[in-house]
Parts: C-alpha cells; sequence; structure tokens
C-alpha cells in the first residue's frame, strides 16, 4: 500500500495553491468545505475538530489533511487557535493516466484523511513557517523555493503516517496497561499524572488517547470501575459503607454514598434493596461510548431545581425518599435565607434584629440620627461559628447553586457541571469554572478571591476556610435536630 502512495506521490503533478495563516478567538467556531487537498498545521491553543465526521481532539502543534471536497469544522478552545492552511493540487501525467489510475482507485493519498501529533514538531512548524514567508513575498522565485520545500515538508508528514498502524499499535498497548492498572490497582490513589507516569508519557496525552480508544477519560474509568466493586460488595458482603469505601479507595462513606449516587441515581441502600441481578463489568477496551459504561441501556442527566443535581432518567425519575428530600431542602432553605439576609443590608438592625441564631458586630457611623449596617457577622455552623460578610460579593458555591440562582444570588465561581445546567446558563454570563464536583481547583477559587464558600462537602471546609470564610451545608441534612445544630 505505502508503496503505491510514494509512487503517486512521486509521478503526480503537485502545485501549492495557497498558504494562509489564521487565527481564531476563543470559542470561535468555523465551517468549511475544502476547494483543493490541504494540510493543516496548528501550532498554538486548542480545538476540537471535524473532517467529514471524524472528530480529532487538537493541541499544540498537530497536523491535519483533508482531501478536496471534505467538510471542515473547527471549534476553537478557551485560549483561542492558531494555524496555517497549506492548499495543493495534484494531478496525474497524461502519459501514464490509465497505468495510475488504478492506482489511484486502491489508494488516493491527496484524498486521504487524517490528523496527527508529528514526532518533530518544532521542525514540522518551522519548515511550514518557512514556507508562508516564501509564499507571502508574492515572488515567483519565492515561490519557487517554497514549492521545493513543500515536497520535504511532505515527506515528514507521510513518514509518520507510513507508521500509522505502528503507532496504533502502540497507543493500544499504552490503553491497555492503563486499564490493567485500574483494574488492578483500584484501591489505591490513582491520579491522570500518576497513571501517566506509569507509560512514560503526560497526562494530557493520556487522556486524549484512552477518550479516543474507550470513550471515556482514564479518571471516569477508574470512577466507574470503583462503583461496580461497590456495587458487588453491597450485594455479596454485609460491610459498611466506610469498609466497602476503604476497599475502593474512596476516604469514607460518605463520600462513597454522594459519588454512587450521582453515578447511579440511588443511594448505595437503595440500590442494595432493590437489585438482586448478577453484575457483570462491560468490555470497556473497545470504542464504546460512555453510556454503555453501565448496563441497561442509557441513562439521560436531569437537571432538577433542588439541587439533587445526581438523578437520571430511564423511563422516568427516580424519586428520593420524601422525608430525606424535605429535610434537606428545609435545612438548606433556613440556612440560605440567613445567608440571603446576610446580604442584604438592611438584614440586621442595632438592636440584633437578625435571623435566629446569628449575631452582628454592629459597627455604627452617625450621620445626623442614622446608623449604617454592620460589616460582618457570626453565624453558627456544622463547624462551629464563623464569621462572614455582611455584603458578601463574591461568592463561590459547589454544590447549592440552584438556591442561590432563586434567591438572587449570582455566584463568581462553581463546578463545570453546575455551568452546563440548561436552566441556569441564562444566569451563569461571566462565572468561572472551577473544576468538577470531585476534583474542584483549589487554585481556581483563590484566584477568584471569594469573600465567601459555600459548600456542600465538609471535607473541603479546611482547604476552603484558608482561602476565604466557608459556610457548609453537608448533602442530606434531614433530621430536626441536626437542623437545629446548625443554628443553636
Amino acid at each position: 500500500m505505502w508503496d503505491e502512495y510514494y509512487l503517486l506521490w512521486n509521478y503526480a503533478a503537485v502545485n501549492i495553491a495557497d498558504i494562509r495563516y489564521v487565527e481564531f478567538r476563543a470559542y470561535e467556531e468555523m465551517k468549511y468545505k475544502f476547494p483543493s487537498h490541504t494540510f493543516i498545521l496548528t501550532f498554538q491553543g486548542e480545538a476540537g475538530v471535524t473532517i467529514d465526521n471524524v472528530n480529532y481532539e487538537v493541541s499544540r502543534i498537530y497536523v491535519l489533511h483533508g482531501g478536496k471536497g471534505s467538510e471542515l469544522v473547527i471549534q476553537a478552545g478557551e485560549a483561542g487557535l492558531r494555524l496555517y492552511y497549506l492548499m495543493y493540487r495534484a494531478e496525474l501525467p497524461r502519459a501514464r493516466r490509465d497505468y495510475l489510475k488504478e492506482i489511484m482507485d486502491r489508494t488516493n493519498p491527496f484524498q486521504m484523511n487524517f490528523g496527527l501529533s508529528p514526532d518533530k514538531p518544532t521542525m514540522v512548524y518551522e519548515h511550514l513557517k518557512q514556507m508562508h514567508i516564501l509564499w507571502d513575498s508574492k515572488k515567483l522565485d519565492q515561490h519557487f523555493l517554497a514549492k521545493s520545500l513543500f515536497y520535504s515538508f511532505v515527506e515528514q508528514i507521510l513518514s509518520q503516517v507510513s507508521l500509522g498502524s505502528k503507532h496504533n499499535r502502540s497507543v493500544k498497548e499504552q490503553v491497555n496497561k492503563i486499564i490493567k492498572i485500574i483494574e488492578s490497582s483500584y484501591a489505591q490513589p490513582l491520579t491522570l499524572h500518576t497513571l501517566a507516569e506509569m507509560v512514560n508519557t503526560s497526562p494530557r496525552s493520556l487522556s486524549r488517547k484512552f477518550k479516543q480508544s474507550v470513550g471515556t477519560s482514564p479518571i471516569d474509568y477508574l470512577i466507574q470501575f470503583r462503583l461496580f466493586k461497590a456495587k458487588e460488595m453491597l450485594l455479596e458482603t454485609e460491610a459498611t459503607l466506610d469498609e466497602i469505601a476503604a476497599g475502593i479507595g474512596y476516604p469514607d462513606g460518605y463520600y462513597l454514598g454522594r459519588i454512587f449516587k450521582k453515578h447511579t441515581g440511588l443511594s448505595p441502600m437503595q440500590f442494595k434493596k432493590k437489585s438482586s441481578m448478577p453484575l457483570h463489568w462491560p468490555d470497556m477496551t473497545s470504542n464504546v461510548s460512555r453510556s454503555d459504561i453501565s448496563r441497561g441501556g442509557c441513562r439521560r442527566y436531569v437537571y432538577s431545581d433542588d439541587d439533587n443535581h445526581y438523578q437520571y432518567k430511564r423511563g422516568g425519575l427516580i424519586h428520593m425518599n420524601r422525608q430525606t428530600r424535605t429535610g434537606m431542602l428545609l435545612s438548606m432553605l433556613l440556612i440560605l435565607t440567613l445567608l440571603v439576609s446576610a446580604c442584604s443590608a438592611s438584614g440586621a438592625n442595632s438592636n440584633g434584629g437578625e435571623a435566629s441564631g446569628s449575631n452582628s458586630s454592629q459597627t455604627k457611623v452617625t450621620a445626623g440620627n442614622e446608623s449604617k449596617p454592620s460589616k460582618v457577622r457570626t453565624i453558627s455552623t456544622v463547624k462551629g461559628s464563623i464569621t462572614i460578610p455582611d455584603e458578601p460579593k463574591r461568592i463561590v458555591v459547589d454544590l447549592y447553586l440552584g438556591s442561590l440562582i432563586a434567591l438572587g444570588i449570582k455566584p463568581v465561581g462553581t463546578p463545570e457541571l453546575n455551568l452546563k445546567n440548561p436552566y441556569f446558563i441564562d444566569s451563569l454570563e461571566g462565572v468561572q469554572n472551577i473544576g468538577e464536583y470531585e476534583t474542584i481547583s483549589l487554585e481556581k477559587v483563590l484566584e477568584l478571591e471569594p469573600d465567601l464558600i459555600v459548600t456542600g462537602n465538609p471535607e473541603l471546609y479546611d482547604s476552603f476556610s484558608k482561602i476565604a470564610p466557608t459556610l457548609v451545608i453537608p448533602y442530606g441534612i434531614q433530621k430536626h435536630s441536626r437542623r437545629n445544630h446548625l443554628f443553636r
């Protein structure tokens, strides 16, 4: 095959049609049909690129090729994208056209669509950059020099395409090794960085290769496998949630319960009561979608206005127990109402007329017979008494975004999943992404300089409280006595 590939390149009459430099702004999208055979070299930024419905995750220096008439879609990332187009024409000589046409019908290198990360990225970049400089001069002799460089540029790329099968084997071996590591060491503190080190690659590269091969990220695969083992233990043993959590690599039963409900729509105990079928771990080493991780059909994510964001839909909504749900909402409403009163300048007065259980530190400034409200106030929470701003301006929230939005509070930062909520999207312009629920970026939170943090995860209190005053509202609080404890 590759001999024929090179034969056609050798005999074809090739001419450069154009070389262009293009910049994309953040999240800019473009749809385009190649007017001729085209090489694309990206060299800065990230993007999702599709050529004839085949997707490529592009970052840094990346080479793409599309045949004439191919459909191109580019969706630039947050940092935008910079690239070169190199468009060319290739025609077979008339003298041997019939013979070569037979080969062309079997192997057409000019219409081949592909994408790859070059082994020598800076060399490829400098080569095409020099060609662009020569072409941009508009002088015939410079165009001739650019054409002379074109063949060596193509040779650099083709040498890697011809090794594509070897590269694919290498990627498959890497992915299979990671799968074996996860399935044998799932109880260990595995991270994307530690997994990448085990196969001698970068976290970004590993994530991209793994997702292309398996259909999900390495960390999502790890989470799903841990939950599968948790389900086994729930059905086959009488182990407590804390014991199961320790056995699969989670800190405690509370954290396991949150993760379990997020991904299954059921609490561990609900799952144990309702499930009797034997479990089977699906074969995920082939190219499967994330929805295939759990058997029994695709589950559609459902957003809810009661902050129970971890529900899935398969025919109908799986509701929480009414008592649990009502208790949680009452607790949350009471605390957040207190927060709203703290945000209002009229929510406190010099006689201590705040919401029950809170104390206001008054700083009076006389102007005639009036006094200004306090600048801070102290409230009692499950983590003890905390002092919060009387009118917080920069709030970071993880789990309870819906309640804050309903109460007219717009945060400065929230997890990525919240930002994708279609019910909130109109209210979240300018709100920053602080990561996933399980992997919130403390660096990003610190960068936002919040004056108040609202969290549903008590485990993050120590970290958050070093950044700003932190109000903890544990997820799932339901007992009246515990609600009273929050404000005693």
